[in-house]
């Protein structure tokens, strides 16, 4: 484990770095803060049935 985090180390450039800490403190704020996390993915639309071949196609 602890080879794994030298290489790790190793392999992460310094602005990677600070970047991962940086959004790492902003998620610990929001946590206290009770903040809910962003909505990344959502739902565009629901439909049952059969999809009409012409309306994938566009036409």
């Amino acid at each position: 484990m602890l080879e794994q985090q030298r290489h790790v180390r190793e392999f992460m450039s310094p602005v990677l770095t600070q970047q991962v800490a940086e959004t790492l403190a902003v998620i610990e704020v929001r946590k206290e803060q009770g903040t809910k996390p962003e909505r990344i993915w959502f739902l565009d639309r629901q439909e049952k049935g059969t999809p009409s071949m012409a309306e994938w196609m566009g036409y």
